[in-house]
């Protein structure tokens, strides 16, 4: 399955097959998709190793896409890496996490690991339903932390979490 999430936090499902293929190649399909649907590419993408093929980045660097990770070829020696470098892999690398973090719920809270469908088109409903409920319960989430921290900078929290203890 070839996932991508937003700025937003929502997941969309790029593409999925039954067989095995390598993702690579389809990072350009999957920031044409992106430039359709919001009228213009991405300003960064943050991607495993396996899509930094020369090929891909060549297409990023025509549209103005910063990608995650090391340059291509021998890395540079320990001296010469800059500071700047440094905190932008890092920062790059916390980002990376929110993916993995949601196929991390979709695969255990959400079923998505459970999926012992014989038919491709009922485990591909199940997949897709994995994916829609790890959106909704991430926007509720995002909905009741937001509420939450509204209502402590109003300062009406202490006069609920009173009124729940009396």
């Amino acid at each position: 399955m070839h996932l991508s999430i937003e700025e937003t936090g929502f997941a969309r499902i790029e593409s999925v097959s039954f067989d095995a293929f390598n993702e690579g190649p389809q990072l350009i399909d999957a920031l044409n998709a992106y430039a359709y649907r919001n009228g213009q590419y991405p300003a960064r993408v943050l991607v495993d190793q396996i899509y930094r093929t020369r090929t891909n980045l060549e297409s990023c660097k025509e549209h103005d896409v910063t990608v995650s990770g090391p340059k291509l070829g021998r890395p540079a020696s320990k001296s010469k890496a800059s500071r700047v470098q440094k905190r932008s892999e890092t920062r790059d690398q916390k980002d990376r996490i929110e993916i993995e973090r949601y196929f991390s719920t979709a695969k255990r809270r959400n079923g998505m690991g459970l999926i012992n469908r014989k038919r491709e088109d009922t485990s591909l409903s199940t997949i897709a339903m994995a994916v829609l409920v790890t959106n909704i319960f991430g926007s509720f989430s995002a909905a009741v932390s937001e509420c939450e921290n509204h209502a402590v900078s109003d300062g009406k929290a202490g006069s609920r979490t009173a009124a729940k203890q009396g």
